[in-house]
């Protein structure tokens, strides 16, 4: 999962609080593995998240890249 909020960046949340949160309303199999943090997420002209760059940065938090 990426989260998107002011001031976060590599390292800002802890994901594991998150994943906790997220356990009590969602199906075990449905909670995320891992967790990036990201500022501000791009976004296409109609609104909808830039999936391309959000690939290409989960990719880089991971070090595939």
């Amino acid at each position: 999962a990426i989260v998107e909020g002011a001031g976060l960046g590599e390292g800002a949340i802890a994901g594991d609080d998150i994943k906790a949160f997220v356990a009590e309303y969602l199906a075990g199999y449905k909670v995320p593995r891992l967790i990036f943090a990201i500022d501000s997420m791009q976004r296409a002209a109609n609104g909808k998240p830039d999936y391309p760059f959000l690939t290409d940065y989960a990719e880089r938090c991971l070090g595939k890249t």
